[in-house]
């Protein structure tokens, strides 16, 4: 119904053997808006974002949450920011919306406004494809939800084509599990722990943007150029690594510690901070992915056995992280005893020797307390045991020698 031809490609740096971009927190969004017809354009591009922080633990509407937008060398956008009350919260830290002042690209923002309706800033943005660089840095009040919105506006002669970039930031530096554990995130460790850095982060990204671009259509492009290779196993090996980033997953970075007891370390695991924990030697942290919202476990032996591939071929340093971890775990003994769910019979919860079935679940301390499952005795369990042998032997085999 509109007469332009807009075309939206969406990425985040998730580069194969790269450990340290494929850990931002940032999501690139790039418009190409073309003008096919005979008379010159005005057209406009609004991203708006609601802030939400602290959203799973209640806090979202409990008021002190600010915008404040801002300009600086050459980009413009919102920042996002939790109560200023608790600035420790595990749940806090900040969102950024920005995008890069190019030539004919006009940038204006919206600070803040009501996102239960958001009729106004819409009303703003329809008038001319353009906001009123509304500036309103009052902080939300209790039961208040608020949003910022960014809008760039271009205009286009016949047959002209401009692009547009935005980027979306989540600088929440911390994962916090059901037991109080906490770790930071394995970003923080190039952005700093405070929560206040989303704007750094978008920074590297708009000037980033288009070597990152290149970067991943320099790895797809062999494969999607094969004609040997059908179109549906294409979309599948690309497509279906999402994955590794929307599977519940933590990479973290660091030590373990609880908000409210920094001195809190759990003695069940000393080997965990000798096995993928980031220190200032330069290692990987923890890297784990949920079996599925329905078993929450991380790295669930006995199936990412063969999901692992992934990892190993793409990013070898994390799979081989993942085989530490679980090579910590042998000595474990754990000896709770929980009802086995198939049968109703008592069993320990990991006994030295034997591998468990996942690292730990986000109800309790992942890494640190191994084997949240409980459906069957795992002790037992034919195929985990054999499935980790076969997982080291595969990765000496396959990745080379001085990455292990």
């Amino acid at each position: 119904a509109l007469p332009v031809r807009r075309v939206r490609r969406r990425f985040s740096p998730g580069l194969p053997g790269n450990c340290r971009e494929s850990s931002y927190p940032v999501g690139i969004f790039e418009w190409q808006v073309e003008n096919p017809g005979p008379d010159l354009l005005t057209g406009g591009l609004m991203f708006s974002w609601l802030n939400d922080i602290g959203r799973d633990r209640g806090q979202d509407r409990r008021g002190g949450h600010r915008n404040v937008s801002l300009r600086k060398d050459g980009m413009a956008g919102v920042l996002l920011h939790g109560p200023s009350d608790v600035p420790d919260a595990p749940w806090n830290g900040s969102f950024a919306i920005m995008a890069g002042e190019e030539p004919g690209v006009h940038l204006t923002t919206c600070e803040r406004f009501l996102a239960d309706d958001g009729s106004d800033v819409w009303a703003d943005f329809a008038a001319d494809g353009r906001l009123g660089d509304v500036v309103d840095g009052r902080p939300s009040q209790s039961g208040e939800a608020i949003g910022a919105a960014l809008a760039a506006t271009v205009e286009l002669a016949p047959g002209e084509t401009k692009r547009v970039s935005f980027v979306l930031v989540w600088d929440l530096p911390v994962v916090e599990f059901g037991s109080g554990t906490c770790w930071y995130k394995r970003y923080t460790r190039f952005f700093g722990r405070s929560g206040a850095n989303a704007w750094a982060i978008g920074a590297e990204a708009l000037a980033r943007r288009s070597e990152w671009s290149s970067a991943i259509d320099a790895w797809q492009e062999p494969i999607l150029a094969d004609s040997t290779r059908p179109d549906w196993y294409k979309g599948a090996l690309f497509n279906e690594l999402y994955y590794l980033v929307d599977g519940g997953t933590v990479w973290t970075d660091g030590e373990p510690f609880n908000m409210a007891d920094p001195a809190r370390r759990s003695a069940l695991l000393p080997a965990a901070s000798e096995s993928g924990t980031a220190g200032d030697d330069g290692s990987l942290g923890h890297f784990a992915v949920l079996e599925c919202y329905d078993y929450a476990c991380y790295n669930t032996l006995d199936v990412n056995f063969y999901a692992s591939w992934a990892l190993l071929l793409l990013w070898p340093d994390l799979d081989i992280s993942v085989v530490r971890d679980f090579a910590a775990t042998v000595d474990l003994d754990d000896p709770e005893i929980v009802t086995v769910g198939w049968k109703g019979t008592l069993a320990e919860r990991k006994r030295r020797g034997a591998m468990p079935h996942d690292l730990g679940g986000p109800s309790e301390d992942p890494f640190l307390r191994p084997n949240v499952y409980n459906w069957r005795d795992i002790n037992i369990w034919k195929d985990l045991s054999s499935k980790f042998v076969l997982q080291v032997w595969r990765d000496v085999l396959l990745v080379p020698a001085p990455d292990l």
